[in-house]
């Protein structure tokens, strides 16, 4: 239970867990937190996540979910081979997201693709066990292409999480930045990261009450919050974030005419991790002709194909979002 200076009470109830798979020994911990919306590009993902695996990898995934019916659950359970690997389900009701900032200070043109459910990630400490002491959060709408062993196994140098910038707010002090970081006296110019690829130290996290500083910043100036969770960890953590490498994250941005340039064209060469962030997805433009793409419709047609062979139910795309 946690307690916000609005006087929003967070409860935290493991109505439904359902484990998919095997017991497994030093797994790579990976969290995700979604609604029904995002259920097929979570297909995708974990599809991606576990065909990409190195052999000598075992992936335990835990779904954190917010209104996900069963028959969905098993649908996306058909999707993936768990014979070396797990998915562990488990519902968290809407409710305890309900005292935070519904949309951005800016309207909804910046995120209207987003709800609540990215608040999930500041919970993620509270939502598993705690012999879980290091996992990688990622967002649904990403593509693994590699194994996440080197990223899990990654020196943070004692600060609790590591991400990368991104390039579309590079600056704390950027217009959709963090923005009260003159009121909390920080460095305009210092980094901000994207929340899309985080790795989390859960037991640096908790000795820095990471959650509950996080859930105080979005309450205190809840109608100024741009956005986000995002702003949120950016603006409680200014100054003990470990920077990756952008193969961790890569952005749309890089393929973008703004990102053109060496440093994508890099990145877009060899991405460990592909992120189609904003409101650029493959499922909305599937015969645009942008990296990675293609790729991606191959994984979920293999998603579908699984689906099929279960006799599982169809998932939908996400809705687009109604945007003036």
């Amino acid at each position: 239970m946690v307690d916000s200076p609005r006087g929003v009470r967070f409860l935290f109830l493991e109505v439904n867990l359902l484990a998919v798979g095997v017991q497994l020994h030093n797994p790579i911990s990976v969290m995700f937190f979604i609604d029904e919306n995002y259920a097929r590009p979570l297909s995708v993902c974990i599809r991606s996540l576990l065909d990409n695996a190195d052999p000598d990898d075992v992936i335990a995934a835990t779904v954190i979910t917010i209104g996900i019916g069963e028959e969905v659950k098993s649908a996306l359970a058909a999707s993936w081979d768990l014979r070396h690997h797990s998915v562990e389900f488990i519902d968290m009701p809407i409710d305890s997201l309900l005292g935070l900032p519904p949309h951005s200070c800016y309207g909804p043109t910046i995120g209207g693709h987003l709800n609540r459910t990215v608040y999930a990630c500041l919970l993620a400490p509270l939502l598993v066990d705690d012999e879980i002491c290091r996992a990688v959060l990622l967002d649904a709408d990403t593509l693994v292409l590699g194994s996440l062993r080197a990223l899990r196994d990654h020196d943070l140098g004692g600060h609790p999480i590591g991400a990368v910038v991104d390039p579309h707010i590079p600056t704390i002090g950027d217009h959709y930045g963090v923005q009260m970081w003159r009121e909390l006296g920080l460095d305009g110019d210092a980094p901000y990261v994207n929340s899309g690829v985080i790795l989390a130290d859960f037991t640096r996290w908790r000795e820095l009450s990471v959650t509950e500083r996080a859930l105080h910043y979005l309450n205190t100036y809840f109608d100024r919050v741009a956005c986000f969770e995002q702003e949120a960890l950016n603006a409680v953590l200014a100054g003990d974030i470990q920077f990756l490498d952008g193969r961790w994250n890569t952005f749309n941005f890089w393929g973008l005419p703004e990102g053109n340039g060496a440093v994508g064209d890099r990145l877009l060469a060899n991405p460990v991790i592909r992120h189609f962030e904003a409101k650029m997805k493959p499922w909305f433009q599937p015969d645009v002709d942008f990296p990675h793409f293609e790729a991606y419709a191959k994984v979920d047609y293999l998603c579908v194909q699984s689906r099929n062979h279960h006799g599982a139910p169809p998932l939908p795309w996400p809705k687009r979002p109604q945007t003036p």
